[in-house]
């Protein structure tokens, strides 16, 4: 009965706004070191005209995009810093859409596993935070919806290249989008859509990253040494440690309650899988392997996340159940169960194991970044540590 009701988009973006509106009044682009080190890369590249990418492998579509909105705003900060946070709003609505469309395209349409896919504490702060992941996932999913759809084909290798040029790692969109061509088209067609999409990719890269390599070069790097940019070798714990992190990483998605009550709801469902289905088991697939490599920030796994909703849309599961699980995941946005603690909230090295309940990750989110007050500092430090980093070695 919600199959062509528009509005289920225009609601959950219009939620979005509201927890947009305090991040916007507290104009802070986020609490993370990476969103600062963009500006970084822009200052460099204003003041020396030579590109350091703001951490390996680099992001240059994003880059630009930052560069651009700070030069469109007159290198007032407070300005930059609301424009950027706008357009980062902008691109949760564009993502919410695609989403969306996806579940449309189903006889029924699964409203609480949409709303859970929106509404994710991970994803919620995402939006809020001036960083790459959800604008790769725009370009990324917008290309695979269209290429199912079979319309405007020729956009495709455009909009993956995009996502590829935002995150390099987004190369899985391109391989779950070659599986499916060679399944359902000619392959041929296959061939000549990823050859193009790997064309494009390229000349994204080439200009940015010639530039780097000439100024490496420049520094004495050694050809082998060269290779820290692709960022393979960034593996600082043991495969104990990470498969840690890499399971807590995936509760924190949905919160304690709402994790136990959906791994209810899966194990309950009858699972019902379709053609249409198999780039999203690639894109999860891949993406949590690439994940378990070093898995640290939570927003890496936000095309994996998204993937695995589109692929368990159609199971016919308890509906109390995931209904309780969607309760759970808006209430832990702001008050969860907790059953760890970390010994620095923002970059832990230690964590032991409590009950107890605490503020919700947004909550949290929303007062780290209360206590950056110097943020024109943090701007020209990211600036002159990323300047340091590159003379001393690929940064991490």
């Amino acid at each position: 009965m919600y199959k062509n009701k528009i509005y289920l988009f225009f609601i959950p973006s219009f939620i979005h706004l509201l927890v947009f509106i305090p991040f916007l009044i507290q104009s802070n682009i986020g609490s993370d070191w990476d969103a600062y080190s963009l500006i970084g890369t822009f200052l460099i590249f204003e003041e020396t005209g030579q590109y350091l990418p703001s951490r390996p492998p680099g992001f240059p579509v994003y880059e630009f995009i930052v560069g651009f909105i700070l030069n469109f705003s007159f290198y007032s900060f407070e300005n930059f810093e609301r424009l950027l946070l706008i357009f980062q709003y902008a691109t949760v609505v564009a993502l919410n859409y695609i989403i969306f469309l996806f579940f449309k395209k189903n006889t029924k349409f699964n409203l609480p596993l949409y709303l859970i896919a929106v509404f994710s504490p991970i994803y919620l702060i995402a939006g809020v935070t001036v960083i790459d992941y959800l604008l790769g996932c725009v370009f990324g999913f917008c290309g695979i919806y269209l290429s199912q759809e079979n319309k405007f084909i020729n956009l495709v290798p455009v909009l993956i290249a995009l996502s590829i040029g935002i995150r390099l790692s987004n190369l899985i969109f391109l391989i779950a989008l070659l599986i499916y061509q060679i399944q359902n088209k000619e392959i041929k067609d296959a061939i000549i859509l990823f050859l193009k999409t790997l064309i494009f990719s390229i000349l994204i890269y080439l200009p940015t990253h010639s530039s780097l390599f000439q100024y490496l070069k420049t520094l004495n790097y050694k050809v082998y040494e060269t290779t820290c940019i692709l960022n393979l070798t960034n593996t600082d714990h043991t495969l104990y440690d990470r498969l840690g992190r890499f399971i807590l990483k995936q509760i924190n998605f949905l919160g304690l309650i709402a994790f136990i009550l959906f791994l209810f709801y899966i194990i309950k469902s009858k699972p019902i899988f379709k053609n249409s289905q198999i780039p999203f088991l690639v894109i999860f697939v891949l993406f949590e392997i690439s994940f378990l490599r070093l898995p640290t920030e939570e927003g890496h796994l936000i095309p994996a996340f998204i993937s695995f909703l589109l692929i368990i849309k159609d199971f016919n599961g308890p509906k109390i159940s995931i209904l309780l699980v969607l309760s759970f995941l808006i209430i832990s946005s702001f008050y969860d169960l907790k059953f760890y603690k970390v010994n620095q909230l923002d970059s832990a090295s230690e964590v032991t194991f409590d009950i107890y309940f605490d503020k919700g990750f947004l909550f949290q989110e929303y007062e780290l970044r209360k206590d950056i007050s110097d943020k024109t500092f943090h701007y020209f430090n990211s600036r002159d540590t990323l300047k340091k980093a590159w003379e001393n070695g690929c940064p991490n």
